[in-house]
């Protein structure tokens, strides 16, 4: 089931895409801050949603009471839980880019997944996501909300770089 205020069905509108179960290691928080910033700087029309996949973790009552108190940024962050595999390859054939702002991982599989689907990522420049991306990611410190904020508002005002980025990730990730 999903969360979203809007009758709008998830992800029919643009949308980035951030694939992770909901706790504090994997720093959703970050990303719901980066989104707010990016719509009040630009306004909800000109930001995509921004979808989050995975289940609810533990210790994270306090953000999602957050994100319900601000209606999931009024409707621009979805949260889906229960997804098969058909709806997740569906999810990252047609999303703009992924993000994975995580504090640390083992291996980060939702960011090498993401780039087999051909899709750019902006991730965090800890534990092993820099091995995971090499130089087809982009990076920023996951504790810098405003150096992650300007790291994912230039792939989503600017679509020549994104598809540039994208192009890069196609041809040559193994």
């Amino acid at each position: 089931a999903s969360q979203r205020p809007a009758a709008e069905p998830a992800a029919a509108r643009p949308f980035v895409l951030y694939v992770s179960t909901l706790e504090v290691r994997k720093n959703h928080r970050l990303l719901f801050q980066v989104w707010r910033r990016l719509i009040e700087k630009h306004g909800p029309e000109r930001i995509p949603d921004l979808v989050f996949v995975g289940r609810r973790g533990w210790l994270i009552d306090d953000f999602v009471t957050e994100l319900e108190q601000s209606r999931f940024l009024d409707g621009k962050i979805v949260w889906k839980r229960g997804v098969d595999d058909a709806e997740l390859a569906r999810l990252y054939a047609s999303c703009l880019f992924t993000v994975y702002p995580s504090l640390y991982e083992g291996w980060g599989l939702p960011v090498a997944e993401g780039m087999a689907f051909g899709r750019w990522c902006v991730a965090s420049d800890t534990s092993s996501l820099p091995e995971v991306g090499g130089n087809l990611a982009g990076y920023f410190d996951p504790f810098d909300v405003p150096g992650a904020t300007a790291a994912i508002e230039r792939p989503i005002l600017d679509s020549a770089y994104r598809a540039e980025k994208t192009l890069a990730v196609r041809e040559r990730f193994a």
